[in-house]
């Protein structure tokens, strides 16, 4: 009998494959619109963004959160209108105030 058709084999090269797989699936599926994904890759609730705790665990969800005017906001986030906190793009006129003034909620 060859190694070729020993069913134990082909299990366990198909357990192989598949494990690749759902690592790769699980490693490369980002984060939902409704939660941030934190610089680690950490998906936390979008309420815990600029909450004042660091619950990403590297503080990139409280990173852009209190800016002054010199702070650029990183490529494709939005500045709200008080000049002093970066949001997401798509958490603009989205029905969720993120911007402690509401701006980004105004003439949606």
């Amino acid at each position: 009998m060859s190694l070729r058709s020993t069913p134990s084999l082909k299990i366990f090269l198909i357990s192989l494959v598949a494990a690749a797989f759902l690592h790769y699936a699980e490693a490369s599926d980002p984060c939902s619109p409704a939660v941030f994904r934190c610089v680690n890759e950490k998906c936390i609730n979008r309420g815990w963004f600029c909450d004042g705790a660091n619950d990403c665990g590297d503080n990139s969800d409280e990173r852009y959160c209190a800016v002054d005017r010199y702070t650029l906001c990183p490529p494709t986030w939005l500045r709200c209108s008080s000049q002093d906190r970066c949001i997401l793009p798509h958490w603009w006129c989205d029905g969720t105030a993120d911007c402690r003034d509401g701006s980004d909620e105004i003439d949606c």
